[in-house]
């Protein structure tokens, strides 16, 4: 496929996503289509933590200055961590990418949104209770 083709598609799969909400309403959904995303632009392993940055490597002995002699993968691998980033970012609200902005790895990302999102830990549960006492409070 065309560098140009897949952007088309990607841009297709972005015309229909809808941002992901702090009350975590469309979790399921939108971490569906990003790892569609991601997959197709294939970029999931940045994410899911199956592509990690390769160690610099060097001469033996390494002299003194010596750029690594691996040196392409690593900026390669920036690059594609960069662009991973950016395809989860461009679908968060604002509140929601307000509380990941200091992850620099996608896969601190991706992780940090689905421990927040995927109903572990005291603040789903919080966000639970939110939602049962409103419900509760509708049917009054």
């Amino acid at each position: 496929m065309s560098s140009s083709t897949a952007d088309h598609v990607t841009a297709k799969l972005f015309d229909n996503i809808k941002k992901l909400k702090v009350d975590s309403s469309n979790w399921g959904v939108w971490k569906s289509q990003v790892i569609l995303i991601l997959q197709h632009r294939k970029l999931i392993g940045y994410a899911e933590g199956s592509s990690p940055k390769p160690t610099p490597s060097y001469p033996l002995p390494p002299p003194l200055g010596t750029t690594p002699t691996n040196v392409n993968a690593i900026q390669d691998w920036e690059d594609k961590n960069l662009e991973a980033q950016i395809q989860i970012y461009m679908t968060l609200e604002h509140e929601v990418a307000s509380l990941v902005t200091k992850k620099s790895i996608a896969l601190d990302l991706w992780s940090a949104l689905c421990s927040k999102f995927e109903g572990k830990g005291l603040t789903t549960l919080s966000m639970l209770a939110t939602q049962l006492w409103t419900y509760h409070m509708l049917l009054d």
